[in-house]
């Protein structure tokens, strides 16, 4: 569940810049996750899998901008 909100929370500030660096965002945040959570998996691919769905979800946010950008011009 949190995968989803993540993702649709990176959809939405992608879509609010619309440029590519943006993506580079999910960076601090998986290294954030991955020093600071305490679970019983593995920090690091926990880290990388919220990182890997933020940035999916910023990257989705981004191209649907830019699409919609490019057909309305």
């Amino acid at each position: 569940m949190p995968f989803l909100v993540l993702f649709a929370l990176g959809a939405i500030v992608g879509g609010a810049v619309g440029r590519w660096p943006v993506v580079l965002l999910a960076v601090p945040f998986a290294v954030f996750i991955a020093a600071t959570t305490e679970v019983e998996i593995s920090h690091v691919f926990l880290g990388a899998g919220y990182g890997a769905f933020a940035a999916a979800g910023l990257a989705l946010g981004v191209m649907l901008r830019r699409r919609g950008v490019r057909r309305a011009s």
